[in-house]
């Protein structure tokens, strides 16, 4: 994840809100941990069939305990819309 998708990530948590960036969501120490997480998710057969959104890892605002040294903890949640995308600065 390159600066600029990590900053869209921040900016879209922030506007969501703590209870729906972090909620009960599964805390991961690093990207790695948590990509693997979404990856095994999106393999599950409700994904395939439409019947569940695939899922993304991004960097929490709020419970990072050290984001102004670039240090995260990372969620897993639903895959931002391109609408999204746009709208937080990914591309």
């Amino acid at each position: 994840m390159d600066r600029h998708e990590r900053d869209m990530h921040l900016r879209a948590g922030t506007a969501a809100g703590k209870e729906r960036t972090c909620g009960t969501k599964f805390q991961h120490d690093t990207l790695d941990g948590a990509q693997r997480h979404a990856e095994a998710l999106n393999r599950r057969p409700e994904v395939a069939t439409g019947e569940r959104h695939r899922v993304e890892p991004y960097p929490c605002p709020w419970c990072s305990p050290s984001p102004f040294m670039n240090y995260y903890y990372y969620h897993v949640g639903r895959e931002m819309t391109q609408e999204e995308r746009e709208k937080y600065g990914a591309e």
